[in-house]
């Protein structure tokens, strides 16, 4: 893919497709690669996505039935390529066909985690009649102090109820 659709192709380093299983029940929509995920053309192997691998796993979703993809696949950031930002409407709207692809090839996808409130805005409407569920962003439990936040506690029992939902 060398898509050139909207001004995030000028700063990337990789386009940030996706990670995990093909064969996905769970896929896990995020908002935006970070600096970790644009070095190595992956969503979430950062720091925040170690904490979200922790947390689920500790809320009992084996990891190899998860998909991993963002709103967006590459990294927004200033003119420089230093700090990262929010999406804008334009480069989500900009990037949708290019995430739809990856998930119409999701043929077994059973159920949805927006992690973030961006992911839920923009795509809790085009992923309709699939179950879902909403998390904070791994982002923020990192910066809340990860497993010993309450957040974290509050996601990891809703992802454990989401999936016991799901499975059964």
């Amino acid at each position: 893919m060398n898509c050139t659709k909207c001004q995030l192709h000028k700063t990337r380093t990789n386009i940030v497709e996706y990670r995990g299983n093909l064969d996905a029940t769970i896929l896990i929509v995020g908002e935006a690669p970070g600096i970790s995920e644009d070095i190595l053309g992956m969503p979430f192997v950062g720091e925040s996505g170690k904490l979200l691998d922790t947390l689920l796993t500790r809320a009992g979703v084996p990891l190899d039935i998860c998909g991993f993809i963002n709103t967006v696949m590459c990294r927004p950031c200033d003119e420089r390529g230093g700090q990262n930002r929010e999406p804008t409407e334009s480069e989500i709207f900009n990037c949708i066909g290019n995430v739809m692809t990856i998930y119409i090839g999701l043929s077994k996808l059973k159920g949805i985690v927006f992690a973030g409130k961006i992911s839920k805005k923009y795509y809790s409407k085009v992923f309709k009649g699939i179950p879902h569920i909403s998390i904070v962003h791994p982002s923020f439990l990192y910066r809340q102090g990860g497993p010993a936040s309450s957040h974290y506690r509050d996601a990891m029992n809703a992802l454990r109820e989401f999936y016991d939902e799901i499975e059964t």
